[in-house]
Formats: C-alpha cells, sequence, structure tokens
C-alpha cells in the first residue's frame, strides 16, 4: 500500500517537471525577439523597394536612411508591430497555399511555363494582392476596433461608412468587377 501511494507520488513529480519543461510552443523568447524581427522586415522591404523603383533617385545611402527611419516608427508604433505581426503569418500561410497549388500542378503534368505565365498573370496578382488587403483590413479591425463598422453617427466618416458598405454600392461594385473580368475575357476567344 506504501509502495503504491509512492508511486502515485513520483508520478505527480514527473508531470510536475515535465509540465515545467520548455516546449517549442512556448514562445517568450520569440514575443521578446518580435520588434527586432519586425524592424528588418521594415527596414529591408522598405529599402528593396525603395532600390528597385529608384523612387529616391537610387541613391543608396539616402535609400538607407529612409528605410531605416520607416522602420524605426515601426519600431516606436506598437499598432504598427501589432498590424504586422497579424498580417504576416496570414500572409506567409497564404504564399505557402499558392506554392503547393503549383507543385500540384506540375506534379500532374503542367508544364514550368504554363505555370509561369498563369502565375504572372494579371488574374492571379489580383488575386493575391486582394487576399494581403484582406488580410491587412482584418488585422486593422483587430488592433484598432470595429473601425469599418458601420453606425448611426451623423459625422462625415459615418456617412461614408453607411453609403460605401450599404447592400446596394456593394453590389453595384461586385457586378462591375464580374463584368470587367468577363469583357476582359471575352473578346480574346
Amino acid at each position: 500500500m506504501l509502495a503504491a501511494s509512492r508511486g502515485g507520488l513520483a508520478g505527480v513529480k514527473v508531470l510536475r517537471v515535465l509540465r515545467n519543461m520548455a516546449t517549442p510552443l512556448q514562445t517568450s523568447l520569440v514575443n521578446f525577439f518580435t520588434p527586432i524581427f519586425i524592424f528588418l522586415l521594415i527596414f529591408v522591404g522598405t529599402y528593396a523597394m525603395l532600390q528597385k523603383t529608384k523612387l529616391l533617385t537610387g541613391n543608396k545611402g539616402l535609400d538607407g536612411i529612409v528605410a531605416f527611419a520607416i522602420g524605426l516608427l515601426f519600431l516606436i508604433y506598437p499598432a504598427g508591430q501589432a498590424i504586422l505581426r497579424m498580417t504576416i503569418p496570414w500572409t506567409i500561410i497564404l504564399l505557402v497555399a499558392t506554392l503547393i497549388i503549383v507543385s500540384f500542378l506540375m506534379f500532374f503534368g503542367v508544364s514550368e511555363g504554363d505555370v509561369a505565365a498563369a502565375m504572372g498573370g494579371a488574374t492571379m496578382m489580383t488575386i493575391i494582392i486582394s487576399g494581403v488587403v484582406i488580410f491587412f483590413l482584418i488585422a486593422m479591425t483587430n488592433v484598432f476596433g470595429p473601425w469599418l463598422m458601420v453606425d448611426g453617427s451623423a459625422t462625415f466618416w459615418g456617412t461614408v461608412k453607411r453609403v460605401l458598405f450599404s447592400s446596394r454600392v456593394l453590389g453595384a461594385i461586385f457586378i462591375l468587377v464580374v463584368a470587367s473580368y468577363a469583357l476582359r475575357w471575352l473578346p480574346g476567344k
């Protein structure tokens, strides 16, 4: 009887030790380095964009200073970090899903040139950009509250939201988008 109770206590001690061990799901260390990762992402992305577009005459020093300043703004502004924390994982999931679809297409015999032509087309870019914009709007709503929610306020933005998000306007926008794609594809066939 005494041995059984000691064995039970040993099992409880083992469970306590296992509960206090580090697991891969603990995110305290990742949360500590997240502002650094966000700064680096914004800095490198902004610098690359400025170098590619030559928006500021392509001067590397000026592009670096502007990218550093924008990275610091995101480092200082917590809401910007929160938006990126919510948007980046979903954008990566969208890109991974796109890679999986491309892999399946190539596995089933679609040539690399056909996949590249389809992925580089305007329709695919529209889908990807729309997905990123939707993720961004969801992140903005989660960070700043329901700022897109239509309310009965008599302010300018309240009226704009009531008009833009009414069923008639949203239906008209949807019909215009569908018609524009139909007109783009029909004459070519």
